[in-house]
């Protein structure tokens, strides 16, 4: 298998797994056949790994891994490799289901809907962080914003028994007018 083309302009060689098999855990082993698939991709795709420690920004591929003393796998990295666009619908759910559970936290003095508020809040800022890494942040922040109000809205009224008002209703088709505006402005 030929080299890959880095961003940085730099050729990485394809893993080996038999350069210490004796030494390499089966994640290893496995680490090295998902990057060497996913380093089968056209050329510009950055090699995800090459038996360096991990590089700070990894760009179309398929996995990042840490790979320890030993070529042992340390931690694979899925969402620092998705696509922004995922991220941020993913982040936009997990906003949505936060603020849901928010309800039935009952003040924070229900456990459960209060751990599930924490760590929905945390995880969804955690993404955002990871999207505004290809996404200016005027438009990640206005789409989580505007498209987590108005999903948050919506199951208002759909499941939780809330009025769907007229001025209500408009208000929700301006945000997702607003949300569609800063994408289109936001396009080169």
């Amino acid at each position: 298998m030929a080299g890959i083309e880095g961003v940085d302009g730099s050729v990485a060689a394809p893993l080996n797994a038999a350069r210490h098999p004796e030494t390499m855990s089966r994640a290893a082993l496995t680490a090295v056949i998902a990057v060497n698939a996913a380093r089968s991709r056209p050329a510009g795709t950055r090699a995800a790994l090459t038996g360096a420690p991990r590089t700070a920004h990894p760009v179309n591929a398929a996995v990042e891994v840490d790979v320890g003393p030993n070529n042992t796998v340390q931690t694979v990295h899925l969402l620092r490799t998705m696509p922004a666009g995922l991220l941020l619908a993913i982040a936009i759910a997990t906003e949505v289901g936060a603020t849901i559970s928010l309800r039935y936290s009952d003040g924070f003095s229900k456990p459960l809907p209060s751990a599930i508020v924490v760590a929905g809040y945390a995880f969804s800022f955690y993404l955002l962080a990871l999207v505004l890494r290809d996404i200016s942040v005027s438009t990640a922040y206005a789409v989580w914003s505007g498209a987590g109000t108005a999903a948050v809205a919506i199951i208002g009224i759909a499941a939780l028994g809330e009025p769907a008002t007229a001025l209500k209703l408009a208000s929700i088709v301006l945000i997702i007018a607003g949300v569609i505006g800063l994408n289109i402005s936001g396009a080169h």
